[in-house]
């Protein structure tokens, strides 16, 4: 398995937190959201899953290879943002995604000495399996760098007093 270069990072991690410059979230921080429903988090509901919490899995990069990522996100209403990390150098790339149901799409970048790189991507929950996968591009810096991800749902975060409703199955508290 090849090395991740630093400009794989921001990537994965516009890949994965896809949506922070797609707007309609909210403007800043307020007060924790209430308990999502069952119909939120099993589909059907305009309203936002809970993807805060811990992710590990593979990321796919056309210019660096397959290798190993983690992520810590977090959330409010329908704005997500977080690290994704790459094994290997280890790389740290920041993300901003907006969340519409089971689809988040958004931007990562990572900053590096020779510059930085910024991608765009969208990906899709699976509720069943808990798992975030998706795809990004460059849109400046690391020209035509474009990639995969697959990254598992451990646990989540939870706010204030309010309590996820999720299936036995799914991810549980951090």
């Amino acid at each position: 398995m090849r090395q991740f270069s630093r400009t794989a990072a921001p990537a994965l991690v516009a890949a994965l937190l896809i949506t922070a410059c797609g707007g309609g979230g909210s403007t800043g921080p307020g007060t924790p959201s209430a308990a999502q429903s069952t119909s939120t988090l099993l589909g059907g509901d305009p309203k936002p899953y809970n993807y805060s919490g811990q992710y590990s899995g593979l990321i796919m990069d056309s210019k660096n290879g397959t290798g190993k990522a983690a992520a810590e996100l977090s959330q409010e209403k329908t704005d997500i943002g977080g690290a994704l990390t790459i094994a290997g150098n280890p790389v740290v790339e920041y993300v901003s995604w907006i969340a519409n149901a089971a689809v988040v799409s958004g931007t990562s970048v990572f900053v590096a000495a020779s510059g930085y790189c910024s991608f765009a991507g969208k990906a899709t929950y699976d509720t069943k399996t808990s798992v975030l996968a998706g795809s990004y591009h460059a849109v400046h810096g690391c020209t035509g760098e474009t990639g995969t991800y697959k990254l598992k749902h451990h646990c989540y975060y939870k706010y204030g007093a309010a309590v996820d409703v999720r299936p036995d199955t799914g991810p549980k508290p951090c």
